[in-house]
């Protein structure tokens, strides 16, 4: 089951998601953001928390809404859990029809290299490569 949560029911899932969060936010967040961040992005319908959860798999992603000059775009920050393989693509398919509802041109992932594998069977793939090279202050 997919359910999307916004800043009026995302307290009821919070706790179960923000351990995932926090034991993978390092890794996740890039440096980006901290869960204090997402929790507060979240709580003001800045972003959105998808959680996919059966007996088998546990899926958590924060996609957020972007207005660029010329267009929106619905951009997926991360997503973490247990086997992806049952979670991915019907999470991305719901994010796409959600995004499409909202005026988005299009769906964008900032994920690691597995995830291109993972998502070619749902027309996703790598038009260009997200390199980032953190400066010293």
């Amino acid at each position: 089951m997919i359910t999307c949560y916004d800043g009026k029911n995302f307290h009821e899932v919070w706790p179960r998601v923000e351990k995932w969060l926090i034991d993978n936010g390092a890794r996740l967040m890039r440096g980006n953001d901290s869960v204090e961040e997402v929790k507060r992005d979240i709580e003001r319908s800045h972003s959105q928390l998808w959680v996919f959860e059966t007996e088998s798999a546990f899926g958590v992603v924060v996609s957020q809404v972007v207005q660029y000059p010329l267009r929106k775009v619905c951009f997926i920050k991360f997503g973490t859990g247990y086997n992806a393989k049952e979670w991915a693509i019907p999470i991305i398919s719901l994010i796409e029809k959600f995004a499409e509802h909202s005026g988005c041109g299009a769906v964008e992932i900032c994920a690691r290299p597995g995830w291109i594998k993972l998502l070619q069977e749902a027309g996703y793939g790598s038009r260009h490569i997200l390199l980032t090279k953190e400066l010293e202050s």
